[in-house]
């Protein structure tokens, strides 16, 4: 039965064709400042590779840096402590606005 659902559950997720950018210096050209400083600062939070979180009931360990989807949209890879599985983990909005609040009064000092 998991199987069934598993698959069900996959099937009827929407299929985005997102264009990430990864937080990094050799990436940075192609983002704003505005969001190479979220990056900087959710990395500050605790929201950079190698890191463990947790969120949604879950535990993980970070295997990407933050990937800028949006300005309120950003991801995380991780790996799924419980089950080992990889996933792409979204941060929470309220986490994303404090930072880009920081990053901002950062970025005007």
């Amino acid at each position: 039965m998991y199987g069934v659902l598993e698959y069900f559950f996959r099937a009827n997720q929407p299929q985005h064709s997102y264009k990430a950018q990864p937080c990094s210096i050799g990436d940075g050209s192609h983002m704003t400042a505005a969001q190479i400083h979220l990056c900087e600062r959710l990395k500050q939070l605790g929201f950079s590779r190698q890191s463990q979180i947790r969120l949604y009931g879950s535990q993980f360990e970070l295997v990407s840096d933050p990937l800028v989807i949006s300005e309120d949209v950003v991801l995380v890879d991780a790996v799924e402590r419980k089950s080992g599985k990889s996933c792409r983990v979204r941060i929470p909005l309220n986490i994303i606005k404090m930072a880009t609040e920081q990053a901002s009064q950062t970025y005007a000092a």
